[in-house]
């Protein structure tokens, strides 16, 4: 009797526990949320207070449960791991909420670093008061360790965000100019490329002060991404406008090649340029920027409108379905670059792809599609793509005959059951006993 006694007690202990974290936290990012305004360090990077109040009530919190508790009680342990797993839940529920503009994202980036380092503190100034037995921290090292993994992907989720306030202006002024008969014909230094870079280069010079060394690094990832995504998703929408079936969307297919050519020369060399102060991002820019080449590769290669070229395609079309991991993406992909360039050869290229189809599936198995990629949006070229395609309006080759053939294949079903229907109808009647008076 005694010990159900002191078992339900236990059990609302932690469940107030929990309650209180909720109530507390909740208060924090939502009703004090509105109200949090930025702030700089002496040092330029920008914040806000959240660390602090969450910081200041947690602590206070934890030292009044263990107070309150038998020293070395193993209750503390578990009281403890349910703050801190409440914690992360209020965490991953609003840490998007801050993210309104560039100057946000900085801050949010800041406050979860600050977390992060925070968070170990704090567990490290616990268990040298002492009090704690040693499988309550061994719980609580174990549940900080998953905090402190938290606050900092989200750090750098907030820095990597920023990408989307640097480009959102390119893509409002620029991106309709990309591939224009301007571009191809007048604008001979190649001053949009150009325009891209210093973009960037101004937009990395406010970061430099707003973030730290590797947060830095982190939005620099983004955007090399960034930027290859944004070459991409231009050149799709040219060819989305592109009606004609027969002729180039360029007056002078090899000029526009070469000035493609020194676009992407000029914005590799801008971030290769950064790499000797942060060496990891040549990883970045050679995987993020091989996806361009292969794009040059096969306009180069379809601007021969030939079937050879076509043939051609099988050698860049494995290449990019890793990048896709969906057969039809990977088709509408091809077929718009070879668009672009061989209208008229569109429809060979899209039916060599289809030919292919298992062995594409083999290579893209159910689940593969996310692994390894960036959870950050706008930094996906598979989701980049997959949202262009479902806003497009254009007719490609085959969707016509792709119709004709799902009505044959539906009119083809429906006669089998009804001819099926027909024949049990035919056998009910002739078993069915006559009826002579």
């Amino acid at each position: 009797m005694l010990w159900e006694v002191h078992r339900l007690a236990k059990e609302e202990f932690l469940v107030q526990t929990r309650n209180q974290t909720d109530s507390f936290l909740d208060k924090i990012y939502n009703d004090k949320g509105a109200e949090r305004s930025r702030s700089e360090t002496a040092d330029g990077r920008l914040i806000t207070s959240l660390c602090e109040e969450i910081f200041a009530f947690i602590i206070v919190h934890l030292r009044t449960i263990r107070d309150h508790l038998p020293a070395k009680s193993e209750i503390f342990g578990v009281a403890a791991c349910i703050v801190l797993s409440r914690m992360q839940l209020k965490q991953i529920a609003h840490h998007e909420h801050a993210f309104d503009d560039l100057d946000s994202c900085c801050a949010a980036a800041n406050d979860f670093d600050r977390m992060s380092e925070r968070i170990e503190d704090m567990v490290t100034k616990f268990k040298e008061e002492g009090g704690i037995s040693q499988l309550s921290e061994s719980l609580i090292d174990e549940a900080c360790r998953e905090l402190v993994s938290l606050y900092s992907s989200h750090a750098v989720y907030a820095a990597q965000s920023v990408h989307i306030y640097v480009f959102e202006p390119m893509h409002e002024s620029i991106a309709d100019e990309l591939f224009s008969a301007e571009w191809e014909n007048d604008l001979t230094h190649n001053q949009l490329s150009v325009g891209i870079v210093r973009t960037i280069e101004d937009f990395r010079c406010d970061l430099e002060i707003y973030l730290s060394d590797y947060l830095l690094k982190k939005a620099l990832d983004a955007f090399v991404t960034a930027s290859v995504l944004f070459y991409i998703q231009s050149l799709l929408m040219k060819s989305e406008k592109h009606t004609l079936r027969t002729i180039s969307c360029f007056n002078d297919t090899t000029k526009a090649l070469g000035r493609m050519k020194d676009d992407i020369r000029i914005m590799r060399e801008y971030f290769e340029g950064h790499v000797e102060t942060m060496p990891a991002l040549k990883r970045t820019i050679q995987k993020e920027f091989e996806v361009l080449t292969i794009v040059c590769e096969i306009l180069s290669s379809a601007s021969a409108g030939t079937s050879e070229s076509v043939n051609e395609a099988t050698n860049f079309v494995f290449v990019l379905h890793k990048q896709f991991s969906d057969v039809q993406i990977t088709k509408q992909f091809i077929g718009d670059l070879w668009h672009l360039v061989a209208p008229s050869q569109e429809l060979g290229v899209r039916t060599l792809i289809e030919s292919m189809e298992i062995q594409l599936k083999s290579l893209s198995p159910p689940g593969s599609e996310m692994r390894g990629r960036s959870s950050v949006p706008g930094l996906r070229l598979d989701e980049m793509v997959r949202k262009l395609y479902s806003q497009s309006k254009r007719r490609r080759p085959g969707k016509i005959k792709d119709r004709v053939d799902g009505a044959r294949r539906r009119f083809s079903t429906e006669a089998t059951a009804l001819k099926k229907r027909r024949n049990s109808l035919i056998q009910s009647i002739t078993k069915k006993p006559v009826n002579l008076s």
